[in-house]
C-alpha cells in the first residue's frame, strides 16, 4: 500500500493511515502467523527454505585429518590468523608425530599490528598534502589497526617473522578480546596522523 492517498496527498503518515495499515494487515492470516513465529525466533531461521536445506547431501568422498583439539579465536577478527596456521599445524605435527599441537596466533598477531601501525603512518606521511577529507586519509584515518585480514598477509608474516609453538606464546586476554585494544591502538596512531599532518604544516610556514 502506498503511503500516499487520496485522502493523504501530502504523504504525510496520520493516525487514519495507520489504522487503515493495521487493518489491512489484520485481515491477512498469515502476517499475524509469521509475526508470532519472529517474536521468539531469529528470520534466519524462520526465513529458511528446509525442504532444500533437507536435500543437501552431507556425504563426503574425502575426508581431511585433523587433530583432536580444535583452535579458537573467541572475541577476535584473526580467522585468516587461525586458519593460516592451522594448515602449518597439521603438516607439522604429521611430521614431528605428534597428537596435540598449535602454533601461537598472538605471536602472528603482534607483528601484523606492528605492520599495519607502519603502514597506515607511512601512507599518513605520504598523504600529508591532502586535505583531511580527501578519500584515501579518510579511509586510512577510518580503520588503521583492525584484525582482519587474508592468506597473501599471513604468507607475508610467516616468511618474515616466522612461527612459533603455543607453549611459548600463548593467547591473552586482549588477544583473545580484541575490540578494547583495537580502539585503544586506533586512538594513538589517529594522534600520531594528526602529530604528523601537523608537523609537515609547521615545517613549510617555517620555510616562507
Amino acid at each position: 500500500m502506498s503511503v500516499r492517498d487520496d485522502k493523504n496527498k501530502e504523504g504525510s503518515i496520520d493516525k487514519e493511515l495507520l489504522n487503515k495499515w493495521q487493518t489491512s494487515f489484520e485481515k491477512v492470516s498469515r502476517n499475524k502467523i509469521a509475526m508470532n513465529a519472529l517474536t521468539k525466533n531469529s528470520v534466519n531461521e524462520i526465513a529458511m527454505n528446509w525442504d532444500v536445506v533437507s536435500k543437501i547431501n552431507h556425504t563426503y568422498s574425502h575426508e581431511i585429518d585433523t587433530l583432536k583439539k580444535i583452535t579458537n579465536q573467541k572475541k577476535s577478527g584473526r580467522c585468516w590468523l587461525f586458519a593460516g596456521l592451522n594448515v602449518l599445524r597439521l603438516a607439522t605435527a604429521k611430521k614431528l608425530n605428534l597428537e596435540n599441537f598449535e602454533l601461537s596466533q598472538s605471536f602472528l598477531m603482534f607483528w601484523d599490528k606492528l605492520e599495519k601501525s607502519n603502514y597506515f603512518l607511512e601512507n599518513i606521511i605520504d598523504t600529508r598534502d591532502k586535505d583531511i577529507r580527501d578519500r584515501t586519509v579518510m579511509w586510512l584515518l577510518g580503520s588503521p589497526i583492525g584484525d582482519g585480514g587474508q592468506w597473501d598477509m599471513f604468507v607475508d608474516l610467516v616468511n618474515k617473522y616466522g612461527v612459533l609453538p603455543k607453549d611459548i606464546a600463548r593467547e591473552s586476554y586482549n588477544s583473545s578480546n580484541s575490540t578494547h585494544m583495537n580502539k585503544l591502538i586506533t586512538a594513538k596512531l589517529r594522534e600520531d596522523a594528526c602529530i604528523l599532518r601537523n608537523c609537515t604544516k609547521r615545517v613549510k610556514i617555517s620555510q616562507l
